[in-house]
C-alpha cells in the first residue's frame, strides 16, 4: 500500500521522502534476509546454551543477549509494513497507530541488546585482566546488571507506548520517539510548542548506546594490552 495522495500533499516539500517507489521496496526486502539470519544464529546460541546445561554467568549473558536480538530481529523485519498506512509514506506500509506503538516499543526493547553487550565486555574485563571468579561475579553484580537491564528495556518502553511518544520515523522505515508531544514543531492552529522527541530519545537510546559503546571499547583496549603484556612477560622467560 501507497501513503495516500492526500497525506503526501499536506506535507511541505521539504518532508517528501525523495526515495522512488523501488528503492523503498529494496530496502524493505533487504531487510529480511540478515533479520532471519539474526533469528537463525540466535536462536542456535540460545538452543546450545540451554542444550550444554552448563550454569555459568558468561552462558547466563550469552542467553539473554539471544533472546533479546531475537526479538530486535523480528521487529526490525516487520517494521517496514507496520509502520501507520495513513501516516506513513513508505511503500507497504498495512499496519495503523496500534502496531506503530508495538513497532516502537519493541524498537525500545531492543536496546538491551546493546546493554547486554556492554554487560558482556565487562564480564570479560573483570574475569580476565582482573582474575575476578566467575562465582564472585554472579554473585556481587550480575543479578544486579540483569534487574536494570529488565528494568529500563520494559519500563522505558512501556511509558513510550503509554505516553505516545512512539512515531513514525523521518528518516528510514519504523517507529520510534518522534514528534512528541503531538503538533509539535508545526506552525498550525493547534501548535504544541517545540518537540522534545529528541531529549527523550536520547535518554531513551542516546545515552545507553554511547555508554555502552565507550564501554566496550575501553574493555577490549584494556584487554588487548593485558594479553599483550602477558605474552611479552612470557617470551621475555
Amino acid at each position: 500500500m501507497v501513503a495516500s495522495d492526500e497525506y503526501i500533499a499536506s506535507l511541505p516539500e521539504s518532508d517528501v521522502s525523495s526515495l522512488s517507489d523501488l528503492q523503498e521496496k529494496i530496502i524493505s526486502l533487504a531487510m529480511l534476509p540478515s533479520a532471519f539470519l539474526s533469528v537463525f544464529g540466535s536462536s542456535v546460541v540460545a538452543h546450545l546454551v540451554v542444550k550444554e546445561k552448563k550454569n555459568s554467568p558468561y552462558r547466563r549473558i550469552l542467553f539473554a543477549l539471544s533472546i533479546c536480538d531475537i526479538i530486535a530481529s523480528i521487529n526490525i523485519a516487520l517494521a517496514p509494513y507496520l509502520v501507520p498506512a495513513d501516516e506513513s509514506q513508505w511503500i507497504w506500509s498495512v499496519g495503523n497507530s496500534g502496531t506503530c506503538n508495538m513497532v516502537g516499543a519493541l524498537q525500545q526493547f531492543s536496546f538491551s541488546t546493546q546493554l547486554y553487550s556492554g554487560m558482556l565486555g565487562l564480564y570479560f574485563l573483570l574475569t580476565v585482566q582482573y582474575q575476578w571468579k566467575q562465582e564472585d561475579y554472579g554473585r556481587r553484580i550480575e543479578p544486579w546488571l540483569h534487574a536494570f537491564i529488565v528494568v529500563f528495556s520494559i519500563s522505558t518502553a512501556a511509558v513510550g507506548a503509554v505516553f505516545g511518544f512512539y512515531n513514525p520515523l523521518d528518516l528510514g522505515p519504523g517507529c520510534w520517539v518522534n514528534s512528541w508531544p503531538e503538533g509539535c514543531g508545526t506552525d498550525s492552529w493547534d501548535y504544541a510548542g517545540p518537540c522534545k522527541s529528541v531529549l527523550i530519545a536520547w535518554v531513551f537510546g542516546g545515552l545507553p548506546s554511547v555508554s555502552m559503546l565507550l564501554l566496550i571499547v575501553v574493555s577490549n583496549l584494556l584487554l588487548y594490552c593485558y594479553v599483550r603484556r602477558t605474552m611479552l612477560r612470557g617470551l621475555r622467560y
